[in-house]
Order: structure tokens, then C-alpha cells, then sequence
């Protein structure tokens, strides 16, 4: 649902969008990987990293540049990343809470 000033546009009304809605544009047509009516959910998330990932294999191996949207997977950067914020929110907790740097 959308509305309460924080996607519908000023003055109207809270509205639903789906993905069968003229509101969903092409980006968001793109990753979305079940037909209108049927819920995405966490396994709709995954499935769109490894078809995504599957697309950078394939033009790798066929010496193609990737669809831009096939490139938003996260990377080995984002993984550390992840991992240096999971250790530090640990480091905190066992220090009572003391803040932590990245």
C-alpha cells in the first residue's frame, strides 16, 4: 500500500500498486519475477541475484556488455562490507553498547 505522503503523490489519495499497476515502470516490470496477483517474497529475492548473476556469466563468456539491471547483485566488496557491520554491532554489544567505527 501506498500513501500517507510517503509514495503517493500530494493530494491523492494512499492507493495499491501492483505489479500490474501503470505506476510499476520498466526497471520495476524487470525485477519482478511473478505474474500480477501472486506475492513476491524472500525466494523472489534470491531468484532474481541468480538469474542476475547467471546474465553476467553469460556475456562474460559471450564477450557482451550485461543488461545495467543484471549488475545491481551484490559484490564481494558489498560481502565484507556486511561482515565488517555484523562484527562491529557484535564488538558493541559485548562492550555495553560503546559505538563501534567500520
Amino acid at each position: 500500500m501506498v500513501g500517507g505522503g510517503t509514495g503517493s503523490p500530494p493530494g491523492e489519495a494512499p492507493r495499491v500498486v501492483t505489479r500490474a499497476s501503470p505506476e510499476v515502470r520498466v526497471d520495476g516490470a524487470y525485477a519482478t519475477g511473478v505474474p500480477p496477483g501472486h506475492p513476491e517474497a524472500w525466494i523472489e529475492g534470491f531468484a532474481q541475484i541468480y538469474r542476475d548473476t547467471a546474465e553476467q556469466i553469460r556475456v562474460r563468456q559471450q564477450g557482451r556488455r550485461p543488461d545495467p539491471r543484471a549488475c545491481l547483485v551484490p559484490t564481494v566488496e558489498d560481502r565484507e562490507q556486511g561482515l565488517r557491520f555484523v562484527e562491529a554491532a557484535v564488538a558493541s554489544h559485548q562492550e555495553g553498547g560503546l559505538w563501534e567505527s567500520l
